[in-house]
């Protein structure tokens, strides 16, 4: 299936793939927050794709991707030095999906 995302700087990334999990720290008061949405490609690629949302007069979404052959990229792109709660929902997501595949 072909999916667009908004990369850095504004480019669109095209890419051919599946979507394993969306997750995001979205609540009705919170001015700012993050939604994670994680591809596979159909070459095997994983795509993250990453939005920090804002709902500040005169701030504007912040997009960025990671592309990478090795999940350990995306991984360390998401936790960093330590889990988050939104980083543990989508590696439990992705897992799950993971797993179910045949």
């Amino acid at each position: 299936m072909p999916h667009e995302v908004i990369a850095q700087k504004g480019e669109i990334f095209r890419f051919e793939g599946e979507k394993v999990a969306f997750v995001s720290a979205e609540l009705p008061l919170k001015e700012r927050w993050t939604e994670l949405t994680l591809y596979l490609t159909d070459d095997g690629s994983w795509v993250l794709h990453g939005v920090g949302k804002t709902r500040v007069k005169g701030e504007t979404d912040r997009h960025w991707v990671v592309l990478t052959q090795d999940p350990a990229e995306w991984l360390d792109s998401v936790i960093g030095n330590d889990a988050s709660r939104l980083a543990k929902k989508l590696l439990a997501e992705s897992f799950q999906y993971l797993q179910s595949c045949e």
